[in-house]
């Protein structure tokens, strides 16, 4: 049997999904020679891609203009910088003969025509424009071209592997991708894992982002100071960000090591998120296998992790009256606090990378089988027509 040979494009590091993305390959496919490019890295590297920038600059300048605003990570879809990026792609993919190609996010388009090529996803613009206007202030013209990038990185895909069943459906509704060539896979957690979270005996309230206004931070310390008069002892733990807050028993740690962030899940009482604009949520997922009670928001695929009732309780998002009656259910009763907490420590057995390796493999062998590649030993060579010079 022939080595089957994996190129997987990368975009920087991805909240460290693509680490276990890399362990998966390397655990189910054992015998695949598998190459990671972090094409963020090679257009550091590549002189060519300034050109492509500068090229660009002139179109970024008009649409910062029309859009009330610059965001540089724009420049990745701008139209120069963009077919760089492809054609960089493309000629890693004819040098190194692969099997098929993998792509973690879509701020770029790796594909080539002639080899089975995958994307694995945890949004869709669609999934979360409006909330992403509201809370951004982004135009509806600034998002059209993104969503229209988006589309075409879906459409060059021989599947698409999603976090959650919430983008698995957009990319059916709102792209119109075929249901046979769209998967949901789940994720597993991110972190170290330690000793699951004992609860009884404390009071911590813990809180893990590294974007305090989206994640709905201001909305949870509203929340926990509802709460305080009814609960001195507890404690509000903000972990990954560093909001200028200077209150009693507010505790703004910041930015953590990865092998140490498992003290503060075990240590915690309860896990509140109450995000303004997610997709999937890895945190959700990470408090869940420290066996604690969840506080989030109706949005995304939240509901999919946090059943209400059952392993936390779910609000509209900036409702924080709602969230202190819940933060304070969960910090008076012990017995419902255990309850959620087991529940969430079972409900977190369907969210592994290992799981998600087996399907994420399975389809893609399965699917590259079914669309072999066409072999083509051409490396062409860059030219400034295809900037369009």
């Amino acid at each position: 049997m022939n080595q089957k040979r994996v190129l997987l494009f990368t975009m920087g590091g991805w909240s460290h999904s693509n680490e276990a993305i890399i362990q998966q390959l390397e655990s189910k496919l054992p015998r695949a020679r598998i190459r990671v490019v972090d094409l963020l890295e090679q257009l550091k590297r590549d002189k060519r891609a300034w050109l492509a920038y500068l090229l660009d600059l002139p179109v970024m300048a008009w649409q910062a203009l029309l859009d009330r605003g610059f965001d540089k990570s724009n420049l990745l879809y701008a139209p120069a910088t963009s077919r760089f990026i492809n054609h960089l792609a493309r000629r890693i993919t004819r040098e190194f003969q692969p099997d098929f190609t993998v792509q973690t996010t879509t701020r770029f388009d790796a594909s080539s025509d002639d080899v089975p090529h995958f994307t694995i996803i945890d949004v869709t613009l669609a999934s979360v424009r409006q909330r992403y206007i509201d809370l951004y202030q982004s135009t509806e013209r600034a998002l059209d071209h993104l969503h229209a990038f988006q589309h075409r990185v879906f459409q060059r895909s021989t599947a698409i592997f999603a976090m959650g069943q919430y983008v698995r459906h957009s990319l059916i509704w709102d792209y119109r991708m075929p249901p046979r060539r769209v998967f949901a896979i789940g994720s597993g957690p991110n972190i170290e894992m330690g000793e699951r979270a004992k609860l009884v005996g404390s009071k911590k309230v813990l809180f893990v982002g590294t974007d305090w206004k989206r994640k709905g931070g201001p909305v949870l310390l509203d929340a926990f100071r509802m709460i305080r008069q009814y609960h001195p002892d507890a404690e509000l733990f903000i972990v990954g960000c560093t909001p200028d807050i200077q209150e009693h028993n507010v505790h703004v740690i910041g930015r953590v090591a990865r092998e140490d962030l498992h003290l503060y899940f075990t240590g915690a009482r309860v896990f509140a998120l109450p995000t303004e604009l997610e997709a999937f949520g890895i945190a959700f997922v990470e408090a869940m296998h420290f066996g604690l009670p969840i506080l989030g928001t109706a949005i995304g695929a939240v509901p999919e992790l946090v059943e209400i009732g059952v392993n936390g309780y779910l609000v509209k998002p900036g409702n924080a009256e709602a969230l202190a009656r819940a933060l304070d259910r969960l910090l008076d009763d012990d017995k419902l606090a255990l309850q959620m907490g087991e529940a969430s420590y079972q409900r977190a057995k369907r969210y592994t990378w290992d799981r998600a390796g087996d399907i994420l493999c399975g389809k893609m062998i399965e699917l590259a089988r079914e669309n072999p590649r066409i072999p083509d030993v051409r490396a062409p060579k860059f030219k400034l027509e295809q900037l369009g010079v």
